[in-house]
């Protein structure tokens, strides 16, 4: 097995780190990450909220920031780049009208206990979004995130404190060096940080059947043997630009008899 906490080099051309020499492969590693995380994070804080002992130590002290409103525009195309290079310049103080506020499918959020939240890019937004909403343990929130643009990995990270676990699959050709990385991770130890591409639906199967084993005196071997009832209390929430991902994503669902909502930028 590998032990190093060295740099190895990938396929892909991106670096990858492990630090946690007990980890044997590399395929391992997230599973092995999700239920180890699950099993100390929250059946710990499942007993203290029992016994009336539960702090939270996830939910923001600055908590008037929930009063303000954030845009987030990537300066992909012709408008949205001149917009960059309007605000940047400080120059522009006109007036901005906003319409809406418009229904997203992730307003379906308080309808559920466990909150699997998974995007592409800046599809990440509306994740930051509800989990801001339900600070603390008043819902679970699991983010499962793929992003391949560096300076945006490490834009969004500091947002990350709201959510209980992150996962984090970079898929760009710029390397992050073990120091970046480092400081993208925290030091809470709730985040994973994968140099390739991942796999959102096995990572979805183990977050849930370990969430519920770490509840449960008869631990489930298997997604499938879940109550549907059980499972009724989840529900996993898509946001970005690939259709392909989106349907796998709802196949899954539709199989697995969990709620599933998606937006995509199809407008």
């Amino acid at each position: 097995g590998r032990e190093s906490v060295y740099p190895q080099r990938m396929e892909e051309g991106v670096e990858s780190w492990d630090d946690n020499p007990g980890i044997v492969t590399e395929g391992e590693t997230e599973y092995i990450f999700i239920r180890e995380f699950l099993k100390k994070e929250f059946k710990a804080g499942h007993d203290n909220v029992s016994s009336g002992e539960y702090t939270n130590v996830h939910a923001r002290e600055d908590q008037d920031r929930y009063k303000t409103t954030q845009v987030f525009i990537a300066p992909v195309g012709n408008w949205s780049r001149r917009l960059n290079e309007e605000v940047s310049e400080g120059a522009n103080l006109s007036s901005c009208w906003v319409r809406g506020p418009f229904t997203s499918p992730f307003s379906v959020g308080n309808s559920f206990s466990h909150l699997v939240l998974t995007a592409t890019g800046i599809g990440i937004t509306p994740s930051l979004a509800i989990a801001a909403q339900f600070p603390g343990h008043t819902r679970t929130k699991i983010l499962i995130w793929s992003c391949k643009d560096a300076n945006m990995l490490k834009f969004f990270a500091p947002l990350f404190e709201d959510f209980h676990m992150i996962m984090v699959y970079y898929t760009g050709r710029e390397m992050i060096s073990y120091e970046e990385s480092m400081r993208i991770k925290g030091s809470k130890g709730n985040v994973f940080l994968q140099m390739k591409r991942g796999d959102m639906t096995n990572a979805i199967s183990t977050v849930v059947t370990s969430y519920e084993n770490s509840m449960q005196d008869t631990p489930f071997s298997k997604m499938e043997m879940i109550p549907t009832d059980t499972l009724s209390s989840w529900c996993v929430m898509y946001c970005g630009g690939s259709k392909r991902l989106c349907g796998d994503l709802s196949s899954f669902c539709q199989n697995a008899s969990v709620e599933f909502h998606s937006e995509l930028f199809d407008w």
